[in-house]
């Protein structure tokens, strides 16, 4: 029995691996540009300090945050 397409990313949801693992990874970063845009636009009032980034897709978002 094959695995469902919604099973197989929720699979790499959990667990990514593999290029379709990668292509999952880029699809959460651009689908979560706008929420993590938001979230760091609203921590600039708070620098500097430390922030721990959870969840979320693959943390490109942070390093970009970073610099």
């Amino acid at each position: 029995m094959e695995s469902s397409d919604a099973e197989r990313l929720g699979q790499q949801l959990v667990k990514p691996s593999g290029a379709f693992g990668l292509e999952v990874a880029q699809m959460m970063h651009k689908g979560n540009a706008a929420i993590c845009h938001d979230a760091f636009k609203a921590l600039e009032a708070f620098v500097p300090n430390r922030v721990l980034e959870l969840g979320m897709g693959n943390g490109q978002h942070s390093a970009a945050w970073a610099e």
